[in-house]
């Protein structure tokens, strides 16, 4: 009876294990195997799925999370941590630039070079029709453009709401709605397509706005957008959409899987977030997971060719492509950009971070990289290169020029062409400023384009604050105390860097351009970011219990600072809001760029607003204490350096700056000049430029159609001069750029708005459609 009694218990206890870690807690319920049938069942368990479900049980259960923490602490103190911090000269190697860095020169433009531009021009050209939106972000170009039929300026005051599609009811969103969604809707076969954010992918009817179909993933659908590839015969058309680790291909008539394609439908491909694209019966993805390019069969699905976008060094730091591509389909040239190396904190992976914060060039037929270009050298500041590139044939001096264009998080434009990667303007290489972190060795230049013109800029300025702090002397002498800012300064021990770009320039909701005037529309953010680096200490809990005084930090201190003195620092990671942060007190007595952190007893007392009840014969043995305790440290090699990123608010709750905090620029790229830039956003019923993260579409009538301020409106601006002719409120904001397309010979707008930019947005799964009413 004991030994059945053990074999049930250990069948229980590996099903609750099961169900709990391994099964992804979006397939536990019985409609799942209704839905994907048994064959399909594996893609509740994967590598994803583990790691999410860890995440979510950790989370949520304090019991388990503090387990997993106390755990960490006491058996694995070194775990990626182990750094010495002997002080010193912090650039004790004079010859870092030489090893870790190649001497960048300043490029010159080929646009006042008219044999280079004959060289690479295009001799015979033809003119593409865009009336197609079969790819998130238009087409392969990601131009956001689109050929209109009856929507201009002249009869924008016809244009109304046709239908409003909701897929999840309000009393179900607390429980259905899982995230926003960045998807830009496609348009094909009379059907619209989206993604909803319960993560279904569905079909809607362009005749009568019914919904046709649905298909639930019960995973996250890749972030950055899906593709419909239309076949000579019909019935062959399909879709292509990744989710989780997996690529399908569905019959978009019934949302149903093509079987025939790998397993029964899919081929695991890793995680990958950017649409697909075809060339030549090969279906080309850039997977996150290897950071491969892959090259896939069209009709089965088998693997072809695999391409890893970085190459393997000593230091093997990789910037991620999870934003988007681009696809020269004449030359057989793939474009992807990719993002940043990772973290604040760089002692790790010394030197350029080469294919990181870059675009990518690679030979589809040759099956190689062209070239690469890089925007931010060893990036410590999240400035990944996320926008979508943008591929144009462009008019310059009567020479077409084959470029991409690609926007930044950093404000910059840049022009390239396409063959080569040369420059169309000038770029120079500006000195930076260098880390005072021991072995940070920040790269000496970065680039800096001469034309276009910034559209946005990373270098706080004093005269961004709010007018309020400008006007208090005492908040003035405070922030100069404890921040530094500047281009490029690079992220400091002792104090704050403040800065923009985490969230802004432009970023993956990516730019839209006109082929036809040649301008380009860039929605940016200019909002205020902070980076902390603190000292931190990975010994165990209670082995300095030895030394003199330390009951008195415990008892009076460890409550607030932690009993290793670690501090507390919360964030909500979503939205890089700081909840509560207490500072670090390890070290404060023995790097000399915390050595302004050991305040004396009056101001300590001013610190705590007199709340901590301690003496200042106890004030002054607490500081003895951290002395030896500090040095024990770093002689057991026990202290380590960690950071982060928050949006700058302040204490009233709003950002520490004065708008605009977003904006739209036009920029004419023939000659790199700006046309104009207005602020994107309103407040008060005046556009003072909004926080958005949503997108911009462009017509053939000059016709810029925008969403994603926290407004939560969808707004139609004059392309030629920036002035609002248009706009209308929605329930939520718009999450992705608008659809713009063509059915039966009308012009409509499609908007998904989900909401979910902010902890206190409403939240939503709506597709808006709007249409001419006669």
């Amino acid at each position: 009876m004991k030994k059945k009694l053990f074999y049930l218990s250990l069948v229980l206890f590996f099903f609750l294990f099961f169900y709990t870690i391994l099964l992804s807690s979006n397939c536990k319920s019985f409609s799942t195997v209704q839905k994907l049938n048994f064959s399909l069942l594996k893609i509740c368990f994967n590598s994803v799925s583990i790691s999410e479900n860890i995440k979510n049980i950790l989370s949520t259960n304090k019991v388990l999370f503090d387990f997993a923490k106390n755990f960490k602490r006491k058996n694995l103190p070194d775990f990626g941590k182990k750094k010495d911090l002997n002080q010193g000269n912090l650039l004790s190697n004079e010859n870092a630039d030489q090893i870790y860095f190649e001497k960048n020169y300043d490029i010159k433009g080929i646009i006042n070079n008219p044999k280079e531009l004959e060289r690479l021009s295009i001799k015979n050209t033809q003119k593409i029709k865009f009336k197609t939106w079969f790819r998130s972000h238009g087409n392969n170009f990601n131009n956001k453009y689109i050929e209109t039929i009856n929507i201009n300026k002249n009869n924008l005051k016809d244009l109304k709401l046709i239908s409003k599609i909701d897929t999840i009811e309000n009393l179900n969103l607390k429980n259905k709605w899982k995230s926003k969604i960045g998807i830009n809707p496609i348009y094909a076969d009379g059907k619209i397509f989206f993604v909803t954010a319960s993560w279904e992918l569905v079909a809607v009817s362009a005749d009568n706005y019914s919904i046709l179909w649905s298909r639930d993933f019960k995973q996250r659908i890749s972030k950055r957008g899906f593709l419909f590839h239309k076949n000579i015969n019909k019935n062959q058309n399909f879709i292509l959409i990744s989710a989780g680790e997996n690529l399908y291909k569905i019959n978009p008539n019934n949302g149903k899987l093509i079987k025939n394609f790998g397993n029964s439908g899919f081929v695991k491909v890793g995680i990958v977030l950017i649409p697909p694209v075809i060339f030549e019966n090969q279906i080309i993805v850039t997977s996150l997971s290897s950071r491969k390019i892959l090259i896939l069969d069209l009709i089965n699905g088998s693997k072809i060719f695999s391409k890893s976008i970085h190459k393997k060094t000593k230091f093997y730091f990789m910037g991620n492509p999870w934003s988007g591509a681009a696809l020269d389909h004449k030359n057989g040239i793939y474009f992807v950009v990719t993002g940043n190396p990772g973290g604040v904190i760089g002692v790790d992976r010394p030197g350029e971070n080469k294919n990181s914060c870059s675009i990518i060039a690679f030979d589809l037929v040759n099956k190689k990289i062209l070239w690469t270009f890089q925007d931010v050298i060893h990036d410590l500041w999240d400035f990944d290169l996320s926008a979508p590139p943008i591929i144009a044939d462009l008019k310059v001096k009567n020479y077409i020029i084959p470029v991409v264009i690609v926007t930044t998080k950093t404000g910059n434009t840049y022009v390239l062409e396409r063959k080569s990667g040369k420059s169309l303007f000038d770029i120079n290489y500006r000195n930076a400023p260098r880390s005072n972190i021991q072995d940070e060795y920040t790269s000496p230049k970065q680039p800096e384009p001469v034309k276009p013109k910034k559209f946005s800029r990373i270098e706080f300025k004093k005269n961004d604050l709010r007018e309020k702090f400008i006007n208090d002397k005492e908040f003035m002498k405070n922030f100069e105390k404890n921040n530094t800012y500047g281009w490029f300064v690079p992220p400091h021990l002792g104090k704050d860097i403040v800065f923009y770009g985490v969230k802004g320039g432009n970023n993956w909701v990516g730019a839209a351009y006109n082929p036809v005037s040649q301008n380009l529309y860039i929605p940016a953010n200019h909002i205020p970011y902070k980076i902390k680096i603190l000292a931190n200490s990975i010994e165990k809990e209670g082995e300095n219990s030895n030394l003199e005084s330390y009951d008195i930090y415990q008892s009076k201190c460890s409550s607030c600072h932690g009993v290793s003195r670690n501090g507390k620092w919360k964030i909500i990671p979503k939205f890089d809001i700081t909840e509560k942060f207490v500072p670090s007190l390890v070290g404060i007595s023995l790097l000399d760029s915390l050595k302004h952190k050991n305040v004396n007893y009056t101001k300590f007392l001013e610190l705590h607003k007199k709340k901590v009840k301690l003496s200042k014969k106890e004030y002054n043995k607490i500081k003895e204490l951290f002395v030896e305790w500090d040095e024990n440290l770093n002689k057991d090699k026990k202290i380590y350096l960690k950071g982060n990123f928050t949006e700058y608010f302040a204490d009233d709750g709003m950002l520490i700056t004065k708008p605009p905090w977003g904006t739209i620029t036009s920029i004419q790229l023939s000659d790199g000049s700006t046309n104009w830039q207005v602020p994107f956003g309103y407040e008060n019923e005046k556009n003072i430029g909004l926080f958005n993260m949503g997108g911009v579409s462009v017509t053939s009538t000059n016709l810029l159609v925008a969403t994603g301020a926290t407004d939560k409106m969808l707004t139609i601006l004059d392309a030629e001069n920036g002035n609002t002719l248009w706009k209308y409120q929605m329930s939520s904001e718009g999450s992705a750029a608008p659809l713009i397309f063509n059915h039966n010979n009308k012009t409509f707008i499609a908007v998904i708005a989900t909401g979910g930019l902010y902890p206190q947005s409403t939240k939503a799964s709506s597709l808006y459609i709007f249409g001419i009413s006669n």
